[in-house]
């Protein structure tokens, strides 16, 4: 998946809708390491400019975007 998969992805979920996404993998989406810090903050604005949410679990290696609800 590059850059343009991804958006194409968030601007195309359903309200409440979810994808949930490996951290490695999305740090190859924005040409990161994992243990780079600005990972989660790159990963939250793309989520917010297509007007969703991004979580992750814990410790573990997945991350998840999730659309709003509300328009």
């Amino acid at each position: 998946m590059n850059l343009d998969d991804l958006t194409l992805r968030l601007e195309r979920l359903d309200p409440g809708s979810m994808l949930d996404i490996d951290l490695p993998e999305l740090a190859r989406v924005f040409g990161m390491q994992v243990d780079d810090p600005r990972l989660l903050e790159t990963a939250q604005s793309l989520a917010l400019s297509h007007r969703c949410n991004f979580t992750t679990r814990g410790s573990t290696l997945e991350g998840t975007f999730e659309k709003d609800d509300v328009f």
